[in-house]
């Protein structure tokens, strides 16, 4: 299901137009602005490179070229617009985070981190950068960073909508269903019209009422994180909803066995081992488990159900 997102809205550096004469870079720049609210870009960029040739070292001039150029899918000219800019003004905030924008959409993510780390220096205070910064992360991928770019952001501004509804989308893409639910709950408490807030909100309630491994990336992550107990809890939801899934078994066997609970521990990996009998971590689970209490001769004979299964078999707590 695809999910509601917010996206940024880019720096756009405006400047009311002081003087309503064609000689002027003042007039330009605000005929520019307007042709880009009207979306008429080939327009706008002839005027931002009239606004130009009356004033080469003005960066709001070549930051909305480089807007329109961006907007025009014309990238290498855009990049070199955002390079005649901090050539003139290294220390804007603003040119570094759309700089880093347009990197990402080249698909050179590595050089667009080092512009967002550079506008997090120059201001770590701006949320729009964080918010900026956080989007690009998710978008290749790397949704760990994404999440703590929101929190970042949300430090600065806790009741911004957009950072919440896109902090709840990283947590359920990591598994953190029940902490991303709770991101919507308090969010549509702030923003109770919030469109996406409550599409996202509801689709995932809705999914966690039938989706049962849903409930198991959850507990990987609560087992994770040391919560032992949620872990159980998480595991039981998935078996309520679905009774056959071994992988919850075995899992909620793990988290048993952290709360020293190993009774419930073994009994969890009998039944993982009895739905799925080629399922080798169960095996290799239950195996050190037997270990621990002294069963040396079952525990091997798990241990050796394990190899028989798979040979590579190792201790894989991170769950699979």
């Amino acid at each position: 299901m695809k999910k509601a997102y917010y996206l940024p809205v880019f720096f756009l550096l405006l400047i009311t137009a002081c003087l309503d004469t064609p000689d002027t870079k003042e007039y330009w720049l605000d005929k520019g602005d307007h042709l880009m609210e009207e979306k008429k870009f080939d327009e706008a960029l002839k005027a931002y490179e009239k606004g130009i040739e009356l004033d080469a070292n003005n960066t709001v001039l070549w930051n909305n070229k480089g807007l329109v150029l961006m907007n025009l899918g014309r990238y290498n000219e855009s990049l070199k617009a955002y390079n005649n800019a901090l050539e003139i003004n290294s220390t804007s905030e603003a040119l570094w985070m759309n700089k880093g924008f347009l990197l990402s959409l080249m698909g050179r993510h590595n050089e667009s981190m080092k512009a967002y780390d550079r506008a997090t220096e120059l201001n770590p205070k701006e949320e729009r950068i964080w918010l900026s910064r956080a989007c690009v992360l998710s978008m290749v991928g790397r949704h760990e960073e994404a999440l703590q770019a929101y929190e970042k952001g949300l430090e600065i501004n806790s009741t911004h909508a957009v950072m919440l509804n896109n902090k709840g989308i990283e947590l359920s893409t990591l598994g953190r269903c029940e902490e991303a639910l709770e991101v919507y709950t308090k969010a549509l408490e702030i923003h109770p019209e919030g469109e996406a807030l409550n599409w996202n909100r509801d689709d995932l309630a809705s999914r966690l009422e039938w989706d049962h491994e849903a409930w198991v990336k959850q507990g990987i992550e609560y087992h994770k994180q040391g919560r032992f107990e949620k872990a159980v809890k998480a595991h039981d939801k998935a078996i309520n909803i679905y009774e056959f899934n071994a992988k919850a078994w075995a899992n909620k066997g793990v988290s048993h066995a952290s709360l020293g609970e190993t009774d419930q521990a073994l009994e969890s990996f009998n039944k993982a081992t009895t739905i799925d009998p080629e399922y080798e971590r169960a095996w290799y689970y239950k195996g050190l488990l037997l270990q621990q209490l002294g069963r040396y001769n079952e525990s091997l004979d798990s241990f050796n159900k394990a190899l028989e299964l798979n040979s590579s078999a190792k201790n894989p707590i991170a769950h699979g």
